[in-house]
């Protein structure tokens, strides 16, 4: 679980990070910006995985395997799409008319962005205040299997 934490206080950290991004930042300074979500994103979901198969006896692993998989996708395509959208509306917001967002100024463009990022960093930082609940202070779920 210790990892799992890790994880997450780096994709927390390293989303905080990105909104120092503008319209000025380099190359360079963009990667190492990035970076830091490839690796918590590598530190979290592989423990993450490990932990919610561990919690099944032998006989539902297939099951839990296939629900594991259809939650991940779901989350994915939802958040994306949410987050496109959050994005497309505050750099309308941003650029002060209608249309393509993509089409906007690069300073629209970036300050959506960031605000798109800042949401991205307080849903983390729910999941990271609640994996750090349930590994400090709530009661495990135990369940029927």
């Amino acid at each position: 679980m210790a990892v799992v934490l890790t994880g997450l206080a780096i994709l927390f950290a390293s989303y905080l990070l990105m909104l120092t991004l503008g319209t000025d930042t380099s190359a360079l300074a963009y990667l190492v910006t990035m970076a830091p979500v490839g690796l918590g994103m590598g530190i979290f979901q592989s423990p993450n995985n490990s932990a919610v198969m561990g919690a099944v006896p032998p006989r539902r692993l297939g099951v839990t395997s296939g629900l594991l998989t259809i939650t991940r996708i779901t989350g994915q395509l939802s958040g994306i799409s949410i987050l496109g959208a959050v994005w497309a509306a505050r750099v309308a917001a941003h650029a002060g008319a209608r249309g393509e967002p993509s089409a906007a100024l690069p300073r629209a463009q970036v300050a959506g962005l960031r605000e798109t990022m800042l949401v991205s960093a307080v849903l983390i930082g729910i999941s990271l205040a609640a994996a750090a609940w349930g590994r400090w202070g709530g009661k495990a779920l135990e369940l029927e299997l």
